[in-house]
C-alpha cells in the first residue's frame, strides 16, 4: 500500500488535487472513478510508516469529532466521511483518514484500521479494542480526547516554559558575535604594543579559535553532538540517563508528576474501557517515556500476574510519586481504582503546572545572571588595558 499524490477532474470539469492509498495506479483510478473523479496524474507520495505518529492535538480532535458523531447514533463510516470534510486537514493527514475510511468500508474494525495505519498510539488502539468488544465506542473515543487534550496541554506548558531559555540563549550568542565581530576588532589597536591581563588574552585566544579553525570548531562540535545523540539511543545508556533525571533538582521533581499523571490517566482510561489489568499495565507503561521506569515493569506485571495486588507492587518502583502507591491502594480496597487513578492524575497535573512555573521563575534569573556574566566579562576584559594604557599615559606626563 502507497500514497499518492493526485490531480483529477470531477464531473464538472474542476481540478481536484489530493492524496490517496492506493495498491498501485490502476486501483486509485478505480477508487476515484467509484467517487465520481477522473485520474489525469499521479506520483508516489510518502509512506505511512511506523516512526509517524499523529501529535496529541490532532488525536484529541480526531477522537473529539468522532465520540461525539457516534454519540448522535451515526455510523462509523459516515463519521469519518464528515471528518474528511475538514478542509483544515493536511495532506499526510486526509490520506491517513482516507485510508481509514477504505478499510473500514472492507468489513474490518476500527481498531485493527487504526493499527494498520501505523500513525495512531497503541493506547488507543487498545483502548478502541476494548471499547468494540463492550460496545461504548463513543465513550472511549471522549474519554481519549480529554486525556490527549490534556497531554497536548501539559506539552504546550512544557514548551513554552523553555521558550525564554532558548531567547535568552540565542540573544546571547548574537550579543558575542556582535562583541567579536565589532567590538573587538575595534581595540586591537590599542591591545598591540600593551601589556594584556589575563582576561584579555583569553578573550583574544578564543576569538583567534573561532577565527582562523571556525570550521574545525563546527565539525567538532557536530561530532560531538551526533556522538551524544547515538549515545543516547543505546538502551543501556538511555536507561543511566532516564535514571538521573529523576535525581535532578527541581526538574526531577516536575518529571515524577508528569511520568505519574500520564501513567495513571492513561491506566485510569485502558481500565474503565474494559481492559484486562496486566494488558492495561503493559500498555500504561509504555506510554510514560522513561526506560528507567519501563525496565521495573517487569517485576510489577509479575507480581500481579500471580495474584499479588498492585499497590504493593507499584511501591518498589522508583521514579512513581508516592501517592500513586496510596491512591491505588484507596481504589483497591473501596473498588474505585478507576475513579482514584484519574483523581490522582488531575492532582499530580496540577502538581507539575505548578512546577513548571516555579521553574520558568528560577530559570528567568539565571539566564540573565549567565548573560550578564559573559557580557560582563567580555567588557572588562576590554576595557581593563584600555585604562591600564591611559594610566601609563597619565604616568608619563606627570
Amino acid at each position: 500500500m502507497s500514497s499518492f499524490r493526485y490531480k483529477a477532474q470531477d464531473s464538472l470539469g474542476r481540478l481536484v488535487n489530493g492524496v490517496s492509498f492506493a495498491g498501485g495506479e490502476g486501483e486509485l483510478h478505480h477508487k476515484l472513478k467509484a467517487e465520481g473523479l477522473l485520474l489525469l496524474s499521479c506520483r508516489p507520495c510518502y509512506a505511512i510508516s511506523s516512526r509517524f505518529t499523529l501529535k496529541p492535538s490532532v488525536l484529541a480532535d480526531f477522537n473529539r469529532q468522532l465520540g461525539q458523531l457516534l454519540g448522535s447514533g451515526i455510523s462509523v463510516v459516515r463519521s469519518i466521511r464528515i471528518m474528511l470534510r475538514d478542509e483544515a486537514l493536511r495532506p499526510r493527514q486526509r490520506a491517513i483518514y482516507e485510508d481509514l475510511l477504505r478499510l473500514i468500508r472492507q468489513g474490518r474494525p476500527i481498531s485493527d484500521a487504526l493499527e494498520a495505519q501505523g500513525a495512531f498510539p497503541p493506547l488507543m488502539i487498545s483502548m478502541y479494542r476494548a471499547a468494540e468488544a463492550g460496545g461504548s465506542l463513543d465513550k472511549t473515543a471522549s474519554r481519549l480526547a480529554v486525556k490527549y487534550e490534556r497531554e497536548h496541554r501539559l506539552n504546550l506548558k512544557v514548551k513554552n516554559a523553555t521558550a525564554y531559555a532558548k531567547v535568552l540563549g540565542v540573544l546571547t550568542f548574537f550579543v558575542l558575535i556582535v562583541m567579536f565581530a565589532i567590538v573587538l576588532p575595534r581595540f586591537e589597536i590599542i591591545f598591540a604594543d600593551a601589556k594584556l591581563p589575563a582576561s584579555t588574552r583569553l578573550l583574544l585566544a578564543v576569538r583567534d579559535i573561532f577565527k582562523y579553525h571556525a570550521p574545525v570548531v563546527l565539525l567538532g562540535a557536530s561530532a560531538a553532538i551526533f556522538a551524544v545523540k547515538a549515545l543516547a539511543k543505546l538502551r543501556s545508556v538511555s536507561l543511566l540517563l532516564d535514571k538521573a533525571k529523576l535525581r535532578l533538582p527541581i526538574i526531577g521533581r516536575l518529571l515524577q508528576s508528569i511520568y505519574t499523571s500520564r501513567f495513571a490517566r492513561t491506566l485510569s482510561s485502558l481500565y474503565a474501557a474494559g481492559l484486562p489489568i496486566v494488558p492495561a499495565l503493559q500498555t500504561a507503561v509504555s506510554t510514560v517515556g522513561n526506560e528507567y521506569i519501563k525496565r521495573q515493569f517487569d517485576a510489577v506485571i509479575s507480581e500481579v500476574r500471580t495474584g499479588g495486588s498492585l499497590s504493593s507492587a507499584l511501591e518498589r518502583v522508583g521514579g512513581f510519586s508516592v501517592k500513586m502507591s496510596v491512591s491505588v491502594r484507596i481504589g483497591e480496597e473501596s473498588g474505585t481504582l478507576e475513579l482514584m487513578l484519574s483523581s490522582l492524575s488531575e492532582v499530580l497535573e496540577y502538581e507539575a503546572e505548578a512546577s513548571l512555573t516555579r521553574l520558568v521563575s528560577f530559570l528567568e534569573p539565571v539566564m540573565i545572571v549567565i548573560m550578564a556574566l559573559i557580557v560582563g566579562f567580555i567588557v572588562i576584559a576590554i576595557i581593563t588595558p584600555v585604562f591600564s594604557g591611559y594610566s601609563a599615559l597619565g604616568e608619563g606626563y606627570i
